[in-house]
């Protein structure tokens, strides 16, 4: 275990000093990438609809286009 001088003498663990701040900025990060796989996914699926399911939506294969293009590459198509 880790632990950190004080100025005082005692000690304590690196996640007293870290606190909940740590915990949230790493859950907030990991949402954050959860929300990007799924609407690259999403973004994913939509490229594969034909004309007639893009229809079915109500959009055009070039506002399906535009929404694709939106999407990052990660590791692949």
């Amino acid at each position: 275990m880790f632990h950190d001088q004080t100025g005082n003498g005692a000690l304590r663990s690196v996640s007293a000093i870290s606190g909940p701040s740590l915990a949230k900025r790493i859950a907030d990060w990991r949402d954050w990438v959860c929300t990007a796989l799924m609407r690259r996914a999403t973004r994913r699926h939509l490229a594969a609809l034909d004309d007639g399911q893009l229809s079915d939506i109500g959009i055009t294969r070039q506002q399906a286009r535009r929404e694709v293009r939106r999407s990052f590459p990660l590791f692949g198509p």
